[in-house]
């Protein structure tokens, strides 16, 4: 089905915004958003009512609207209430039972992703594969849970940088680190299925927020180095999370001058 025109426009804004074109604090003006993203000034005042109710931008009374910055803590936050939210579902999907059309579709992900762990992550083609299959296993147990109200929850918490599923980053250097967290993550996939499977509805709760907390873990781990990297404006959103403090910045304009670019999606 064909986007409208606030529909495109609101996706291009977004994009704008999570890539950094417009960069944390930039006040946005409507006449050089309508001139930029060639809309009218109502197309444009709708786009960022949007946008503001996921949380990218701010607006405040008679001074219009600007572009907001996260913390690291924020996403953190937000990562563990997401993993709270998917293990609600993967509880709920277990005391149900899993269909077997759902039983299936989770199976086959598995096996596809146990495929990609054995050759590796080098060609960008397997790390987008995996990026994929991962959301489609997220996706498949909220959708297995049967509630109507987890979707849209999360779906609204994974608008901020970092938290979606398919907000991975791939270390291209000290790969052998990168593969470690990533069979760790994998390892999780096969517990909470398994758990799903046999209907331990508590185990698959505690398996998928742990599998959460993991991911905050290894983004905080990681969050420096991803800020300094080249391919920054690949991670979607990451050029709105900021470290407020003097030894983050001093440390980055080191890695900086050091050209730094070890990571990749």
């Amino acid at each position: 089905m064909p986007r409208t025109l606030l529909e495109e426009v609101t996706q291009n804004l977004r994009e704008k915004v999570l890539s950094g074109t417009y960069e944390p604090g930039l006040k946005l003006r409507e006449v050089a958003l309508a001139e930029d993203l060639n809309a009218s000034r109502t197309v444009i005042r709708l786009a960022l009512g949007a946008i503001a109710q996921e949380g990218l931008v701010e607006g405040q009374p008679n001074r219009g609207f600007s572009v907001r910055a996260f913390t690291i803590d924020e996403v953190a936050d937000a990562i563990e209430v997401r993993g709270n939210l998917e293990g609600m579902g993967a509880r709920l999907a277990a005391e149900r039972g899993l269909s077997d059309a759902h039983a299936a579709i989770l199976r086959d992900i598995l096996a596809r992703m146990d495929a990609l762990m054995l050759n590796g992550f080098s060609a960008l083609a397997s790390r987008t594969e995996w990026i994929e299959l991962n959301s489609d296993l997220h996706d498949t147990i909220i959708a297995a849970s049967g509630s109507s109200t987890l979707k849209p929850l999360i779906e609204h918490l994974s608008r901020i940088p970092l938290v979606s599923s398919r907000a991975l980053v791939f270390d291209t250097i000290d790969t052998d680190r990168s593969i470690r967290q990533i069979r760790a993550s994998h390892d999780d996939h096969h517990a909470v299925v398994e758990a799903i499977l046999s209907r331990q509805g508590t185990r698959a709760e505690c398996i998928m927020r742990e599998h959460a907390l993991r991911s905050c873990r290894n983004k905080r781990g990681s969050f420096e180095a991803m800020q300094t990297s080249h391919l920054q404006p690949e991670i979607p959103g990451i050029a709105l999370v900021r470290v407020p403090s003097a030894k983050y910045n001093a440390s980055r304009q080191v890695t900086k001058a050091r050209g730094s670019s070890r990571f990749s999606v």
